[in-house]
């Protein structure tokens, strides 16, 4: 237990995550519109759900990569990982059947999740560069919000707007990012904001 709050601490109780619950939320209310305050509550609760089972995901997809970058990080020193793997399917669980009333979404979502799960452990991603790995990984922020509004073109554009946001910040804090050519990386920018306008154009944002 120990351990599990230590890295809890370190990864969560920061200022860039608490930045970025503040971005998917803010993005959450552009894109609404108008929210009932009543249903602003869960709907702020599957974000948080969704920001924190994702990145643990993530952090336990990039050990190797952590342990020569940032070899003193909790997860990387942790000898039984099996609670944090456990924590993982749990959250995924519980935000699959948060949205159990509506097939699509829940269908994108569990498309979306066994997508990551061939990027974060199978041979495909690691055949991937840097920059094409993270212009698909930080497509899961806009996803959240989508899974939560209705779709329309305000919200399409908070979508973009927030991919953006994000790929600029983890491009200033990733020095293996910064160092990549700048055509690759708007390449896979814009494979990325591809991947954010089908989702909003699937569910009718134009329509």
């Amino acid at each position: 237990m120990a351990e599990l709050f230590q890295y809890f601490r370190t990864r969560f109780l920061r200022w860039p995550v608490i930045l970025l619950s503040l971005a998917l939320l803010v993005t959450l209310l552009l894109s609404a519109g108008t929210v009932e305050p009543l249903a602003l509550w869960p709907q702020a609760a599957f974000v948080l759900a969704a920001i924190f089972t994702f990145r643990l995901w993530d952090d336990l997809a990039d050990r190797e990569y952590d342990r020569r970058r940032h070899p003193d990080r909790v997860i990387v020193q942790a000898r039984d990982l099996r609670p944090y793997v456990a924590m993982v399917a749990a959250g995924l669980a519980l935000l699959a059947l948060a949205l159990r009333d509506d097939t699509r979404y829940l269908l994108v979502f569990l498309g979306f999740t066994a997508m990551l799960a061939v990027l974060y452990h199978g041979g495909v991603g690691k055949a991937l560069t840097r920059s094409a790995r993270a212009s698909l990984v930080l497509v899961k922020y806009p996803l959240f919000v989508h899974l939560l509004v209705t779709p329309s073109r305000r919200a399409w554009l908070a979508g973009v707007a927030l991919y953006l946001l994000l790929l600029v910040c983890e491009w200033r804090d990733d020095a293996d990012l910064r160092n990549t050519a700048v055509m690759p990386l708007v390449l896979a920018a814009c494979a990325g904001i591809a991947v954010v306008s089908a989702l909003y154009w699937s569910a009718g944002a134009w329509s």
